[in-house]
């Protein structure tokens, strides 16, 4: 069973359900409610908002764009499982890479290439398992004194496997070809960085000595080895070579996609930007690139830049405060966007993020 609710993307809060697979006239009452009251030659833009399926953790791994056609080729190929299937369906989705629907298609043609040991929802039953049906071998005499959990531990070390309601779904054969590969893609979104420096004033002069002065970014150009040493100073051991993606639970697919986010400043045109650089397994999707340029500017904001923010930054004219968000033109960007043409512009044209 697959049922989806599609709504118009201007108002995803009301939306109609439709069963798949569905037949034409089936389509067109749901598009002809979501026509009502539009003007005559409106081109609506769709969405699905929800999703329902007898593969319980499906909905985590279908998209608001995805093509309808497709989606309905699934809810056919999910009809003909058995109970069997659709639990190595589910826990396979689990526990492969899955970047798009493509994905969940080849997996749903690849089931042979896992086994059910049906009825083992925990490591205990999953020892017992083992050792009776003779996947691990031990004499039965010493059955009496094995620890079942340790025998399960040693064998999902060595193997791909979950856990589903119906039982342990273990991967054994060749990963279906998906469209992720091993290859990592790095891509750059930049941002204009605010600068603030507290000048010095000689002993006994009054005035404004406690107000700070904002550099340019051409200016900000002599102190880049200083903010790229904070910088690194920042990172934490927990965050490994996954930088900032550790903190990414909006989207497991997006998440499997997206293999890093570290910050740092470059120099481009003469001025030094704020850079946000990700190493991806595949190209994203518009839907994706804007829900990771959304994380990036909140670990700007309020996350990551928070704290660096406040951090003063030696110098050998004395500290400074890097913003990668406070620009009274704030906007960021992909490096290609960016830099399409020669001479940046930081005013009425630039692409606002986020309402700054």
């Amino acid at each position: 069973m697959l049922n989806i609710k599609i709504a118009k993307e201007k108002d995803k809060a009301h939306g109609h359900w439709l069963s798949l697979p569905a037949d034409t006239e089936e389509k067109l009452k749901v598009l002809r409610k979501l026509d009502e009251g539009e003007p005559i030659g409106t081109t609506l833009t769709l969405c699905i908002t929800d999703v329902q399926s007898s593969i319980p953790n499906l909905k985590r791994y279908i998209h608001e764009h995805d093509p309808l056609k497709q989606l309905s080729i699934l809810a056919t190929r999910i009809e003909k499982m058995s109970d069997r299937d659709a639990a190595i369906f589910s826990g396979s989705l689990d526990m492969e890479a899955v970047n798009g629907l493509e994905d969940v298609m080849k997996i749903a043609d690849s089931l042979g290439n896992y086994e059910l040991f049906p009825d083992v929802t925990t490591p205990k039953e999953l020892g017992v398992y083992l050792v009776e049906s003779g996947e691990v071998e031990i004499h039965k005499s010493a059955w009496h004194y094995l620890d079942y959990e340790r025998v399960a531990v040693e064998y999902e070390s060595n193997n791909n496997g979950t856990y589903t309601n119906l039982g342990y779904v273990v991967k054994t054969g060749n990963n279906p070809e998906q469209t992720n590969t091993k290859d990592k893609q790095t891509i750059k979104f930049f941002s204009p960085l605010t600068i603030f420096t507290y000048p010095s004033y000689e002993y006994g002069e009054c005035g404004t000595d406690d107000l700070p002065e904002e550099l340019s970014s051409s200016e900000a150009m002599c102190y880049r080895d200083e903010i790229l040493a904070a910088i690194e100073k920042e990172k934490l051991p927990s965050e490994g070579d996954r930088g900032l993606m550790v903190y990414f639970n909006e989207d497991k697919s997006l998440a499997q996609k997206v293999y890093s986010l570290h910050p740092t400043v470059e120099e481009w045109n003469g001025e030094l930007w704020g850079v946000m650089v990700a190493e991806v397994y595949s190209e994203l999707t518009e839907v994706e690139a804007a829900m990771l340029t959304d994380f990036a500017v909140g670990q700007m904001s309020d996350g990551w830049g928070e704290g660096f923010e406040q951090r003063p930054i030696k110098t050998g004219e004395g500290e400074i405060y890097v913003s990668f968000w406070k620009s009274k033109n704030f906007f960021i960007k992909p490096e290609q966007e960016l830099k399409q043409n020669e001479a940046p512009e930081l005013g009425c044209n630039t692409q606002m993020v986020g309402g700054m």
